[in-house]
């Protein structure tokens, strides 16, 4: 049977369990540990029914009478246990996406770069930026009051005059640490003495090649940033590529450059570097797009992903759903902090409210203010989010652009509300649930 399995085991499921048919398969969903498995027949179903109602594995084992019966028990065993998805009597135990517990600073609203789409506008250094202490101060603040990670970025972070010092100074405190750049300014000295303090750092590269990234980004950045890009992940730092394309570099054959571009970095590597695409235009710089053309966007962008890895999506959706890993909250709650003090709870921080400034309160009050907006937001308090068994895969989307607030509270009146969800939608999440589920796992062979 299983060697880490006895006759007399009893499994133990969450109680909430919503099974869904979905064209040969089943879809076996906990709702509130934000886990799923799939069936392939009705013996499993069957089987999967016993073990909830208390069955020892042997007593289940007695009742097979066929080669069939227990080849579909194996494999649900070895499903149950891929997704952790019971314990042996225990219940399986629950993780939660904590986003009040990150911080993303924008260090300088200085960059050396005027990139069309960016969405913090960035270019000139604020007159009222914080100073060197502050950030020591602020950071050191935030991990006594129970803050784990930290990213960094700007503007450029790197035209802050002592960004070395506060890079060293979080990763010395125990807060991970990811830095986005645009890979410009680096120096060999520069990587070799930073990338110890690093844990990930991601740059932008916004086209295939250097003529279609200096239309976003200007020219003769390309090579410069891909050879970066080599030599942080050659010294073992986890590195990625981000890449948002525009309508004015968007070729018929990007997708093919593009897979030319992931192909050519990977050998050059001796680690993984990992390849993102936005698949929404945010507004920004010289770009303020509808949601009509934003969904023909991500079809076009996906159709890219899909070129470059066929099983790209399957890969990053298991990746973010981690058994038992709860997300009530698509972040919002996490605290961003501008380069002038200001404090806001989410990214985008032009689009929503600032909540003060860290010269005004100390970091203590925003984690807890930024703990409230998280909770009171969260698909259990929202509609029709809270009644919904897929809340806790599904997080309702971002609060920006899925609900009636889009991102702005302080006067709105409660029950906040989602109001971009669709049948045809939660339908496409749990086919979503059920390919990845099936390309990541096999257990028939």
């Amino acid at each position: 049977m299983n060697g880490e399995l006895d006759f007399d085991d009893i499994l133990y499921f969450p109680e909430e369990i919503v099974t869904e048919k979905i064209a040969n398969d089943i879809l076996v969903i906990s709702v509130t540990t934000a886990n799923w498995i799939v069936l392939k027949n009705k013996i499993q179903l069957s089987l999967l029914n016993k073990l909830r109602e208390g069955w020892m594995i042997g007593q289940v084992v007695e009742e097979i009478e066929s080669e069939e019966e227990m080849a579909s028990f194996k494999s649900l065993l070895a499903a149950i246990f891929a997704r952790k998805f019971a314990g042996v009597g225990v219940l399986p135990t629950k993780e939660y996406l904590e986003g009040y517990k990150m911080l993303n600073i924008y260090i300088t609203n200085a960059c050396n770069l005027r990139c069309k789409h960016c969405f913090m506008r960035s270019g000139t250094k604020l007159k009222s930026e914080l100073s060197l202490e502050n950030w020591i101060g602020i950071l050191s603040n935030f991990k006594v009051s129970g803050g784990e990670n930290v990213t960094f970025s700007g503007g450029e972070p790197l035209m802050f005059k002592g960004f070395a010092n506060i890079l060293k100074h979080a990763h010395d405190i125990g807060l991970k640490v990811t830095v986005l750049s645009n890979g410009l300014l680096w120096t060999e000295n520069m990587i070799e003495e930073l990338a110890p303090f690093i844990d990930e750092i991601q740059f932008s590269i916004d086209g295939v090649n250097e003529r279609t990234n200096a239309v976003v980004r200007g020219e003769g950045n390309f090579d410069v940033v891909v050879e970066t890009v080599v030599k942080f992940s050659n010294l073992g730092v986890k590195t990625s590529v981000s890449t948002t394309f525009t309508y004015e570099n968007l070729e018929d054959d990007t997708d093919v450059r593009y897979k030319e571009l992931v192909v050519a970095v990977r050998r050059r590597t001796s680690n993984e570097v990992f390849f993102k695409l936005s698949k929404k235009l945010l507004p920004g710089r010289n770009v303020n797009i509808s949601s009509e053309e934003n969904e023909k966007y991500s079809k076009r962008i996906k159709g890219i992903e899909s070129f470059v890895d066929k099983n790209a999506d399957y890969e990053n959706f298991i990746a973010g759903h981690s058994p038992n890993l709860i997300a009530k909250n698509c972040g919002l709650g996490g605290m961003s902090i501008n380069s002038d003090g200001s404090v806001y709870f989410c990214n985008r921080i032009y689009e929503v409210e600032s909540y003060g400034n860290v010269l005004e309160h100390p970091i203590s009050y925003f984690m807890e203010k930024g703990k409230e907006i998280h909770e009171e937001t969260s698909v259990d308090n929202v509609e029709p989010c809270s009644g919904c068994f897929l809340r806790y895969i599904c997080d309702g989307g971002c609060r920006i652009d899925d609900f009636d607030f889009s991102g702005k509270l302080k006067n709105t009146v409660k029950p906040y509300r989602q109001i971009t969800c669709t049948d045809e939608k939660k339908h496409k999440l749990m086919k979503r649930m059920i390919d990845s589920f099936d390309y990541f796992y096999d257990f028939d062979s």
